[in-house]
């Protein structure tokens, strides 16, 4: 045998040897990694069917009993240890979770105590405000009443004069009598005060209207029987073709009811005179068509009336120029117009009588 073939082969004999040693010291490792897996394989069973033992709600005590026969050592110091600081750290998130209520708590209380300030502030203004409207609304009516007009006193009625048949003047006296306006002399003697005095602008629009209303009132007492009234209403109706369609007669009676209605109706209201206005006075003082005899002098008692009223409050001049106009003929070189027994009444006109004719 070649001496290379023989080295070769103690070589491998050799390396056999030694790894034989080898290969016992991993099987013996291996059967005991065996053996082991298979006693923690027991114990765990065995530690399962006693916690099983201990029932659904073990306490802590029994647990750590039956973990320390199972666990080892250094597995229960670290759980322990772990449950310890679990305890720890519960406890402190405890006392950190009371610490974050009370602190919440806190946080709320003083909100709502700022709401509840503010509220206050809040109703504490608007009193004031309210203060200051009403005060202010006080201001604006007290400047309101001090520049207010004072009220005016009553003005004392105007004195209101008439005459009597002598020419003095007569005080009207709100119930409508009169009394003598008189002025003291020596030995306490009072006299009469005669109506010497200028007319008034009154007095004189009075006088005016005044013989206007007795001019037509002589007019119409010399022809107002002598007219067909009839007619004359349905001139007076008809305008102008009516009025052309008249007599003489009857459009000089139209003339002195236009011309008698509207003295009165100035002196009365001032204003214009409206148909409906015109319409009622020729009703009040002229003859209609059917009126009685009675009816008639009714009217002329009324016109008489008013022209009685011009006399008065013309004053003594007035009434003496109405008088005059009385007393003169209709036309002048024509004697002087007395009224008929048809027309006869009896009345007072500033101092003068119309008496009935025998």
């Amino acid at each position: 045998m070649p001496l290379s073939d023989f080295l070769s082969a103690y070589r491998g004999r050799e390396a056999q040897m030694q790894a034989a040693p080898l290969r016992e010291l991993q099987q013996a490792g291996a059967l005991q990694k065996i053996a082991a897996t298979m006693q923690a394989a027991r114990q765990e069973q065995a530690m399962r069917s006693e916690l099983a033992a201990l029932g659904p709600n073990p306490d802590q005590a029994s647990l750590a009993a039956v973990a320390a026969k199972y666990a080892p050592a250094q597995s229960i110091l670290t759980s322990q240890t772990a449950s310890a600081d679990r305890k720890v750290a519960l406890e402190a998130a405890n006392v950190n979770r009371d610490a974050q209520r009370e602190q919440a708590r806190a946080l709320q209380t003083e909100r709502l105590q700022q709401q509840a300030t503010l509220a206050q502030q809040r109703s504490e203004d608007m009193r004031l405000s309210q203060a200051e409207r009403n005060q202010a609304r006080m201001d604006m009516i007290r400047l309101a009443a001090s520049l207010r007009p004072a009220p005016t006193p009553p003005q004392p009625r105007n004195l209101q004069l008439t005459t009597d048949e002598q020419g003095n003047q007569l005080i009207v006296n709100p119930d409508g009598t009169t009394r003598p306006l008189t002025r003291e002399e020596g030995g306490g003697v009072k006299k009469p005060i005669a109506a010497d005095k200028p007319m008034t602008e009154f007095q004189g629009k009075a006088a005016l209207y005044g013989t206007r209303s007795a001019q037509s009132d002589k007019v119409l007492k010399a022809l107002e029987d002598k007219v067909w009234t009839p007619g004359l209403a349905m001139g007076q109706a008809t305008g102008a073709v009516g009025n052309a369609l008249m007599s003489s007669e009857q459009q000089r009676v139209s003339q002195a009811q236009r011309d008698f209605v509207n003295a009165v109706l100035r002196q009365e209201s001032g204003a214009v005179i409206s148909d409906q206005e015109f319409a009622n006075a020729k009703q009040q003082y002229f003859p209609q068509p059917g009126d009685s005899p009675q009816v008639r002098a009714q009217k002329r008692s009324n016109r008489q009336l008013a022209i009685q009223g011009f006399a008065r409050m013309s004053g003594p001049k007035g009434a003496v120029d109405i008088k005059a106009i009385i007393d003169e003929p209709l036309l002048p070189g024509t004697p002087a117009i007395n009224p008929t027994p048809k027309q006869a009444g009896v009345g007072a006109t500033g101092g003068w009588k119309v008496t009935p004719v025998p």
